[in-house]
């Protein structure tokens, strides 16, 4: 395995986006008890074990998906595949995250042993990242992956963090657990519109595949902007999240409307793909400046 292909599959603009929810959790913790309050003893290996899950997610999602990536259309969306390319194999991928999984083990051990009821965390995650990756569950390939999967693992990194942070359940986490989760799902569903053709001619069974029909895209963060407007009751600082999945379900009409006007025209698809993916970067850019700004504000202005 070459060097090159560590780099590919890293894909630091996706693991910046783990580290924005653990942010999340993190900024809870610091309004709640300060910065000399938060139990960093544990709260650094938390982080450092869920960067590493986070990539080995990455790893089996690219061996799992090595079938329909070779027909997706990927170069033209600019995305870098390492198994695609041949700089890897499947064997060096699963050898790596044998390894690196053994890392997370004892890091997971370590916490466990200090804190027992973060073990409820551990294995929310876990679940998370085996049953999106593995059969025979594989919920990668089964509808509503950024409801059954996604909204596990971001309740486990945000929640947890601030558990393993302050050693509390904070009702505060759990409100930046749904709204990330709304974020998160939102930029899914889009990035999902990319490959839907190609999906369906895998077996790739997403929501959109299973309901072509149902303006997914927009519903998403129309469904966040709706969430948000109400959690305003609990702060003010929840406008924030407002404006943003306003603009989401504007660039979510887009994408829908590209789904639809090359959905049965074949000869399109890479067109349309392409298309899909120069919107979905906008949404990408959109959740990652709110990830940014919002735990800020939340610590300032909370």
């Amino acid at each position: 395995m070459k060097l090159k292909a560590l780099f590919m599959v890293a894909d630091p603009a996706k693991l910046l986006l783990g580290v924005f929810f653990l942010a999340g959790g993190l900024a809870v913790a610091i309004r709640e008890v300060g910065i000399s309050g938060v139990d960093w003893s544990l709260t650094v290996p938390a982080i450092v074990a869920c960067v590493l899950l986070h990539f080995v997610g990455h790893l089996l999602n690219d061996i799992t998906d090595y079938p329909v990536d070779m027909k997706a259309n990927i170069k033209e969306t600019g995305r870098r595949k390492a198994l695609v390319t041949g700089l890897a194999t499947k064997g060096d991928f699963m050898k790596l995250a044998a390894a690196v999984s053994a890392v997370i083990g004892i890091i997971a051990i370590y916490i466990v042993v200090n804190l027992p009821l973060a073990i409820v965390f551990v294995v929310i995650g876990l679940f998370a990242l085996l049953g999106y990756n593995m059969p025979p569950v594989n919920l990668s390939y089964r509808p509503f992956s950024e409801i059954t999967v996604y909204g596990p693992l971001v309740v486990s990194w945000v929640m947890g963090i601030a558990f393993v942070a302050t050693h509390r359940i904070l009702f505060p986490a759990a409100l930046f657990a749904v709204v990330y989760w709304l974020w998160l799902a939102t930029y899914q569903i889009g990035m999902h519109a990319m490959d839907e053709g190609t999906d369906q001619q895998g077996g790739k069974i997403t929501t959109l595949v299973r309901y072509p029909r149902v303006y997914w895209c927009t519903l998403y963060p129309l469904m966040g902007f709706l969430v948000t407007l109400y959690l305003l009751r609990c702060s003010q600082l929840f406008l924030l999240p407002v404006a943003s999945f306003g603009l989401l379900a504007f660039i979510g009409s887009r994408i829908d409307a590209v789904r639809w006007a090359y959905r049965n025209q074949v000869p399109d698809l890479k067109k349309a793909s392409a298309l899909a993916k120069v919107l979905s970067d906008r949404q990408e850019k959109v959740v990652a400046v709110m990830m940014i700004l919002f735990p800020i504000a939340w610590i300032l202005l909370g």
